[in-house]
């Protein structure tokens, strides 16, 4: 079996799924998850606890989600300031818009910074889609991790609350029904 990218969007105080990962590692010990944490609504305390456990990633996921919409519109430069009161002792140099929904402003800000961007495609089929009209191609020079473009892995994808059919409960019989000694992989051990 390939190796996993586990990952859970909406990470924050409010869908803090950490006690049931925590459980989760003991039934797969090499367990490897990337959290897509919300900044604006995660507390300092939460923060510094999974800060702590090594095989758990925090990547910024937008700044509040409020909306799906909120890196929608950013431009360059106010993306720059938003981008640098993240604190980086928490987190890893990479972002996930709110719903993929980003402006080409921000992906230049994550390029200046050396961050990497998270996207569903690395090109621009999903640019004004219904769904969300907000996903241009990935930026020249912009590292990158692609959800639906990873050949050698298994992606499992899913969302801290119960949202989009992917919530961690709907997924948690996956989960278990894995092999014990199955390999996680983090997303910036891939790109």
């Amino acid at each position: 079996m390939k190796p996993i990218i586990l990952d859970f969007d909406d990470y924050c105080t409010e869908h803090n799924i950490l006690p049931n990962l925590e459980y989760l590692k003991t039934l797969l010990p090499n367990l490897k998850v990337n959290l897509f944490t919300i900044p604006g609504r995660t507390s300092n305390a939460l923060l510094k606890r999974t800060v702590k456990k090594k095989w758990a990633r925090m990547i910024p996921h937008g700044f509040k989600h409020k909306s799906n919409y909120e890196c929608a519109y950013m431009s360059r430069h106010r993306a720059k300031i938003k981008l640098n009161k993240i604190n980086s002792q928490f987190f890893e140099k990479g972002f996930k818009a709110p719903g993929w929904q980003i402006s080409v402003g921000l992906m230049e800000a994550l390029r200046e910074k050396g961050w990497w961007v998270g996207v569903q495609w690395k090109d621009d089929r999903m640019f004004g889609h219904p769904d969300g009209p907000f996903q241009p191609g990935v930026i020249p020079g912009l590292k990158y991790y692609s959800l639906n473009e990873q050949p050698n892995y298994t992606v499992i994808h899913g969302h801290c609350q119960e949202v989009c059919g992917n919530g961690l409960e709907q997924l948690w019989q996956k989960l278990i029904s894995l092999p014990k000694d199955i390999d996680f992989k983090f997303i910036s051990d891939v790109i």
